[in-house]
């Protein structure tokens, strides 16, 4: 048996998977506004449903800036460029740029630490979505998968020098199905293949039409 939380940092003014980071947790779902304090009562959580054989997820979007962040004035450059050339704090960040892509892996290795009694594979995913990408001069000429790759890349790196043995997911979803080409993976990333778009009224090892032919 398992449970699956859904992102349990502070949301601030946000309703979805923004976060005042990753350090944060909901005083809503702890009951303290210490977030030291917090965590230690999600621990107690955790250590509950496992003496209890259950295992708990948790849901986490390691970049996800609410549309108030301060760091949208203090680094813009940090977010991503949407399709009409504007720096927007909605959805994702700028993949190429090397300040933002650390702080990234920093807070993911951060994360890991605080998550009590965890698995050494790790399912840090960027924002679920599959065209709000950075479209910056560096971003534009890497495909979606490249982009995921690269973080991928700079957030395991973090997570072994941290947790030897960690391991991180890649997951081929929305806008990633197609196998990264510029950027290789490093040692500790392994395939996660969750295609979103498909006739779910078919198996899966349903041969198609188009493939038949």
């Amino acid at each position: 048996s398992a449970i699956w939380v859904t992102p349990v940092n502070d949301r601030g003014d946000s309703n979805g998977y923004g976060n005042l980071g990753i350090h944060t947790i909901d005083p809503q779902l702890t009951g303290t506004a210490d977030y030291e304090e917090g965590w230690q009562v999600f621990k107690k959580f955790v250590q509950q449903a496992h003496d209890r054989h259950i295992r708990v997820f948790l849901d986490v979007v390691t970049w996800g800036a609410t549309g108030t962040t301060p760091l949208k004035d203090e680094h813009p450059d940090w977010f991503r460029m949407d399709e009409n050339g504007s720096r927007t704090a909605h959805l994702n960040f700028c993949r190429t740029n090397g300040a933002a892509l650390e702080i990234v892996a920093e807070r993911a290795a951060m994360l890991a630490k605080k998550l009590y009694r965890s698995a050494p594979n790790y399912y840090f995913w960027l924002d679920d979505t599959q065209d709000k990408y950075c479209t910056c001069k560096g971003c534009s000429r890497l495909s979606m998968s490249d982009q995921q790759m690269l973080v991928m890349n700079a957030m395991v790196k973090k997570l072994r020098a941290a947790i030897p043995g960690a391991k991180l997911c890649f997951l081929a979803y929305h806008g990633t199905e197609k196998p990264p080409v510029q950027i290789k993976p490093v040692e500790g990333v392994f395939l996660e293949y969750a295609p979103m778009d498909r006739d779910f009224s078919a198996p899966a090892s349903a041969v198609s039409q188009e493939a038949k032919d």
